[in-house]
């Protein structure tokens, strides 16, 4: 399997609908938020293509405290747990350092444990609890890495 790492644009919607829709089906994304993070920080949404396939993405932009923010990241069911979700992450935090930041934030679901170890395996720290942070009431775990240029 082979997979490159590249800018999203706007034709890759569809595909970027669909893994959203499997990976959050509680509370996904519309189409409007991809649009507006891509039309404010396009450098930072970016896609995994393995194969030729749009199989993962990743997309956020730096926020007024001067970090990247991971507004969301998701693979495709039949590509997780196969380095896809980690070359995103690795290619996002390049892309905010290249911007001149050196750190990410994130928000994730305090019962995605995996999502959670995840994240912590590649650096992340628990700040704080956001209570009732989720539409449907769930709290959410603030996460923040700080990279070394």
């Amino acid at each position: 399997m082979e997979c490159r790492v590249r800018e999203f644009d706007v034709t890759m919607l569809n595909d970027i609908r669909r893994i959203e829709l499997e990976s959050f089906p509680d509370y996904p994304y519309d189409d409007m938020i991809f649009l507006t993070l891509h039309y404010y920080q396009p450098e930072l949404f970016i896609v995994a293509e393995c194969d030729g396939k749009i199989v993962g993405y990743a997309c956020g932009f730096i926020s007024k405290r001067g970090c990247g923010h991971l507004a969301s990241i998701a693979v495709d069911k039949q590509y997780r747990r196969k380095g896809v979700g980690s070359l995103l992450l690795a290619s996002f935090e390049e892309k905010v350092i290249a911007l001149g930041s050196r750190c990410v934030e994130l928000e994730v679901s305090e019962d995605n444990i995996d999502a959670i170890r995840f994240y912590e395996k590649h650096g992340y720290k628990f700040v704080k609890t956001l209570s009732r942070y989720y539409p449907d009431g769930k709290n959410a775990l603030f996460m923040k890495k700080t990279m070394v240029s």
